[in-house]
């Protein structure tokens, strides 16, 4: 299952998700590379983000067999005038289907003011979850819900308390932004410790890169942090850097990396205009974070910050070093490291144009 959160206050409302990299058998290697969209902004002041199966089979009279989209055919339709109450719509289109099992999390904008919800094909669902921080509303999915049914709650209160996350909008993006790229960080495998076992492991389903949507008290403005990764050659997703290669999955730095570029081209791009301040305070937390966790070296961090203040001609600041002493691990001795191949080149590409 993909990861969804929504999040409203009084003055924005945020949705982001994980991506869907590939259709097919992953676990056997029978897969082939495709992305879908988990988030979209169907209107001015209507976004959705899905979770489950969307898409059903028949079997063709020539005996081949046929995969439909509903949820396509579910975006086509809301993008139509007549279905201008979209909630309305989608409420109805989900009621009535009956071929597939699936949820969305709908944000919408009506006089000013934030609604967060979902519609589901099983009415109630159990691995939905609320929780309130003060004015600030938040919604998603327990991806791991059927082994441990608090793994994203976790997640998200640990990053609440250890970062003091306010109420604003950087820091609400920082919460939505980090416990996706956690769960992402995390590789093939989640560890989850269940009563009366030492240790057990469960497949991660969650992957790829981060998509968010913003909507704030300006709907004429469409705010999106993501990257186009089927045109972007230098991206995660490029020919070179297979999102499913080992030195992918076993170093975690690749995929922080890949979304601080996306979240500082954002920040560069010409839309985004009426957040860029908080978009800036993001990016720079992002990579407080990412030394905090030791996800990156001081000292290649900087050498990143001095590569993207000339290439974006923005001002990062740079990180105060400290000396440390680091012992090489006996494996890396006797089988070599494999976090050499990620040095700075290989981290520079991702903010390439």
């Amino acid at each position: 299952m993909t990861l969804i959160i929504g999040c409203i206050s009084p003055e924005f409302a945020i949705i982001g998700g994980d991506t869907q990299l590939s259709s097919g058998d992953l676990s056997r290697g029978r897969f082939r590379r495709t992305t879908h969209l988990k988030v979209n902004r169907v209107s001015k002041d209507f976004v959705i983000g899905i979770l489950g199966n969307w898409s059903w089979c028949y079997k063709r009279d020539d005996g081949n067999v046929f995969q439909y989209d509903e949820y396509e055919n579910l975006l086509n339709r809301l993008l139509l005038s007549e279905n201008a109450d979209k909630l309305v719509f989608l409420k109805k289109f989900i009621d009535k289907n009956k071929k597939i099992d699936a949820t969305a999390i709908f944000i919408r904008q009506k006089d000013n003011e934030f609604e967060l919800g979902y519609v589901s094909t099983n009415g109630e669902d159990e691995f939905m979850k609320k929780k309130k921080y003060d004015e600030i509303e938040v919604l998603f999915n327990e991806s791991f819900f059927k082994s441990k049914n608090d793994v994203v709650e976790i997640i998200m209160d640990e990053l609440k308390q250890k970062w003091n996350l306010t109420n604003s909008l950087t820091d609400c993006l920082f919460l939505v932004n980090n416990v996706i790229l956690k769960l992402i960080g995390i590789g093939k495998n989640v560890p989850i410790v269940l009563p009366d076992t030492p240790y057990s492991e469960v497949t991660n389903t969650v992957g790829g890169y981060i998509t968010i949507k913003i909507l704030n008290k300006d709907p004429k403005i469409s705010n999106n942090l993501s990257l186009c990764y089927n045109w972007d050659k230098y991206s995660l997703l490029d020919k070179i850097t297979n999102p499913f290669s080992r030195i992918v999955d076993q170093n975690i730095s690749v995929k922080y990396i890949d979304n601080l570029a996306m979240l500082i081209r954002s920040y560069v791009s010409g839309f985004n205009i009426n957040i860029r301040a908080s978009l800036f305070e993001l990016v720079n937390k992002q990579i407080a974070l990412i030394i905090e966790e030791k996800i990156l070296e001081s000292k290649l961090m900087n050498e990143l910050i001095i590569f993207i203040n000339e290439k974006y001609k923005i001002e990062l600041p740079k990180i105060n070093l400290k000396e440390e002493e680091i012992v090489p691990d006996f494996m890396d001795i006797i089988f070599g490291d494999e976090n050499e191949l990620v040095d700075s080149n290989y981290l520079k590409r991702f903010f390439n144009n």
